[in-house]
């Protein structure tokens, strides 16, 4: 299936929708194990330097993936914001 240009968040539901799909095609032929297991994924935001700095453009639950060395925060760390 080819995929036209399109909004992030709609190509997120329909990978969301398809995914179950081949999940469950994978394990009937036998390439997947019964189990599942959870992992975290992490979506990128879209956000301009000054939405950065703003805390309302931050998911409630956001987790922030520091990719350079930011205040204490070494490159690799994860956290959370304080007032959020």
């Amino acid at each position: 299936m080819a995929l036209t240009s399109c909004s992030g968040s709609s190509k997120r539901m329909r990978k969301q929708s398809t995914e179950p799909l081949v999940r469950d095609a994978l394990k009937s032929r036998g390439l997947l194990g019964a189990a599942d297991s959870v992992v975290q994924a992490l979506d990128k935001l879209d956000l301009t330097n000054a939405q950065k700095r703003d805390e309302r453009f931050y998911p409630k639950d956001a987790v922030l993936d520091f990719d350079q060395k930011v205040r204490e925060a070494e490159p690799g760390a994860k956290g959370k914001l304080a007032g959020n």
